[in-house]
């Protein structure tokens, strides 16, 4: 079996984490703030600031989205999980099924959501699907 995990660690360590993260959220979205338990361990950020951060998605053309158009230039959420030989992805936010691989050697014009240099230029959130523009 070739699933590649995108995490480096056990995905069951994974799926536990992300489990504690909807109750944190569950939690959070009920009470309207995190608990004095919550914060009571929780180290202390100094001097922090906003960073972007990159992980790993797809971009391509989507295909049977209830929301998006067929043919639409599309960025998936970071990736989880994927088995090119099955065809098949898992994002953070939902399943994909894997057509044709982009094989790098595109000819022609860049697709209509990179610039010349390969920057995301078209902003759009439409729920599982994201293009986003990178900061700067």
């Amino acid at each position: 079996m070739s699933i590649t995990f995108m995490n480096s660690g056990d995905p069951k360590d994974l799926a536990r984490e992300f489990r504690r993260l909807a109750d944190a959220l569950d939690r959070l979205a009920d009470s309207g703030a995190p608990s004095a338990a919550d914060l009571a361990t929780a180290p202390m950020l100094d001097r922090w600031a906003p960073v972007h951060c990159v992980s790993t998605a797809l971009e391509g053309v989507i295909h049977g989205h209830p929301s998006i158009a067929d043919g639409s230039p599309a960025v998936t959420a970071q990736i989880m999980a994927i088995n090119e030989e099955k065809g098949w992805a898992r994002s953070l936010t939902g399943w994909f099924l894997l057509g044709s691989r982009d094989d790098g050697n595109r000819r022609g014009p860049a697709p209509p959501w990179r610039d010349e240099k390969g920057r995301v230029v078209k902003a759009r959130n439409r729920g599982v699907l994201a293009v986003r523009r990178p900061p700067g």
